[in-house]
């Protein structure tokens, strides 16, 4: 499932279009079904279907969906979801913090995730430490 999102929303990115499908009138109350969005290929043989430009490509959900998608899977509770600090680290006061690398601080970029998943995924045997709460590659890297 994942595969195909990820690609509808990296062709979203690249071309900023996807396809508004508007679904047939009810025979029974002559009213027609709300319109829906689809990100997966078009197809010619649905009717009134129409391109449409979007300017900005947003994921809603809560974190542990977002952490799923980003290859941080289950771990919302355990690592910050924005950078590479542990719980118990990122809970820390800023004034308490002068021991933590400033680059653990860092945002991850969906480069760093996606290369760093890669490590995690081929090399099962590392720790907590070294994973950082990555546990494989993005299923999702259009965001």
């Amino acid at each position: 499932c994942f595969e195909k999102w990820n690609a509808s929303l990296n062709r979203i990115k690249k071309d900023f279009k996807f396809m508004l499908i508007e679904t047939n009138t009810n025979e029974d109350t002559k009213e027609k079904t709300p319109f829906i969005v689809s990100f997966f290929d078009s197809d010619p043989r649905i009717p009134n279907t129409q391109a449409v430009a979007i300017r900005h490509v947003v994921m809603t959900g809560d974190i542990a969906f977002y952490c799923c998608c980003i290859g941080k899977v289950n771990m919302c509770g355990s690592w910050c979801w924005l950078c590479k600090l542990s719980r118990a680290q990122w809970q820390l006061p800023m004034d308490k913090r002068d021991n933590i690398n400033p680059g653990d601080s860092a945002p991850w970029t969906i480069n760093d995730l996606m290369e760093h998943g890669e490590y995690v995924k081929n090399n099962p045997e590392v720790g907590p430490s070294i994973a950082r709460g990555v546990t494989g590659p993005p299923a999702i890297n259009a965001l």
